[in-house]
């Protein structure tokens, strides 16, 4: 099969892609799942909180806009104030002479070479000289964007993992981290970047980077099913978030969502969010534009391009975007109280229904957000940042109208590990040629708050 061409031709604001389901076995019914409405609280906020400020308001100290990164082509985010990790390619003029036939034309053969050409290798960036320091890896093989905190790559060669140490310049040779990238694909940091965490043989796999180890914790599969939909969070590899799926009376088709912690010592798992149970039979579905078919019910929506959901207030909330009761939105789930509280709502596109994306600061206290805008009766994404604010949003800033982040739209909005600068890249001046879209001008972005 041909490998799927991103950056091209897409529709900025990744449409809803929500996973259907996953296969599993029985599961176990526990006394907190029995009590699970059938219809889940939403305490729907008045927008206006969007724009309260308080005795601590959002400031914004710089925006800058600067630079043309030729044959941009990925973001993977800072490294220090003034360097970032990003994918550069070939530049148009040069691509276009090369490949004269369009996309769906090629060969397999060949649309892969025109693919590793346009998304090209890796290096480290000055943002302010843009110097350029080849890294010596190819920007498809990057699982992950860099965590600031760490300054480790991790990405795929010769079919087996491998990290790169961003400061020292070099690869590290871990020799129990040698799994088929091909059946693991994704993973995540643990938030003090010591640890890996992906799923693997329907368990979790949990690698110790400083002691070079793996340790498979192991799901109960009676009791929850993991699924393709593998996003996991853990502040320091004890504690682990994942979201899984329950079926009730062993009936495949009548199941629920939900986000699970598992103790990576115990292998203990607790239930922090439950959806109700829907039945995903014929006739229990919608049909969506550009998105296909997708069962009805309360979940959490997947996107490629942000965070899936983000934990806040140590556990004791949870921030996602999904649907509740039939209304599409970015929600906040109090675990103590376990109601549901709306944030924004998605906006009515023409085009299609497209997930809200989102990316927390490393402290939790700030979200950058991007939503879709009508103006002149045409669709245009906005960017935003906002104060988290208890079960709220408060003090929104706009910082872009009409952005065109075309080019980096699996990274897009990158945080600094101080949680006072984001920086993400925007393009001008589109060509399309033979199904292969580039920009004129890669221009660099930093916001910088108080």
């Amino acid at each position: 099969m041909k490998r799927k061409a991103k950056n091209i031709l897409i529709i900025i604001g990744i449409p809803v892609f929500i996973i259907v389901g996953c296969l599993g076995l029985d599961k176990l019914i526990t006394a907190h799942g029995q009590s699970i409405s059938q219809k889940p609280e939403v305490v729907w906020n008045d927008s206006s909180a969007l724009s309260l400020t308080d005795d601590k308001p959002l400031e914004i100290v710089s925006k800058k806009t600067y630079g043309n990164v030729q044959g941009f082509s990925e973001n993977f985010g800072f490294i220090n104030s003034n360097e970032a990790i990003v994918g550069i390619g070939m530049d148009r003029d040069k691509f276009y002479k090369k490949y004269t036939k369009a996309l769906s034309k090629m060969t397999d053969k060949e649309s892969n070479e025109a693919m590793d050409d346009f998304q090209g290798s890796v290096y480290k960036l000055n943002l302010t000289t843009f110097e350029k320091y080849p890294l010596n890896i190819e920007t498809k093989n990057v699982t992950e964007a860099v965590v600031s905190n760490i300054n480790k790559l991790r990405y795929a060669k010769d079919n087996k993992y491998n990290l790169y140490d961003i400061n020292a310049n070099k690869n590290i040779e871990y020799d129990n981290f040698k799994e088929d990238w091909k059946t693991s694909w994704s993973s995540n940091w643990s938030e003090d970047g010591n640890y890996l965490i992906r799923q693997q043989n329907s368990n979790i796999n949990l690698y110790d980077i400083k002691n070079n180890k793996n340790k498979e914790i192991k799901i109960d599969k009676k009791y929850v099913n993991m699924g393709s939909l593998q996003n996991f969070y853990s502040r320091d590899g004890k504690d682990i978030y994942f979201i899984g799926e329950q079926y009730k009376d062993n009936d495949l088709n009548n199941r629920r969502q939900g986000i699970f912690k598992v103790n990576s010592e115990t292998e203990k798992i607790d239930e922090v969010l439950l959806f109700p149970y829907v039945n995903i039979s014929a006739g229990n579905s919608i049909e969506l534009p550009l998105i296909g078919t997708i069962r009805k019910g309360n979940l959490i929506m997947n996107g490629l391009s942000f965070d899936i959901y983000g934990i806040l207030d140590n556990g004791k909330k949870i921030i996602f975007d999904g649907i509740l009761n039939n209304s599409e939105g970015l929600y906040v789930y109090d675990v103590d109280t376990r109601k549901f509280y709306n944030l924004i709502n998605h906006v009515n596109s023409k085009e299609s229904k497209y997930a809200l994306p989102f990316w927390i600061s490393p402290d939790k206290s700030k979200i950058i957000y991007k939503n879709i805008v009508i103006k002149n009766n045409k669709d245009q994404w906005n960017l935003y940042a906002a104060k988290i604010n208890g079960n709220n949003l408060t003090d929104r800033k706009l910082l872009a109208e009409n952005i065109n982040t075309l080019g980096n739209i699996y990274n897009e909005v990158q945080w600094s590990p101080d949680s006072k600068s984001i920086l993400y890249f925007t393009g001008k001046n589109q060509t399309t040629k033979n199904e292969f879209t580039f920009m004129d001008k890669n221009e660099v972005n930093i916001v910088t708050f108080k």
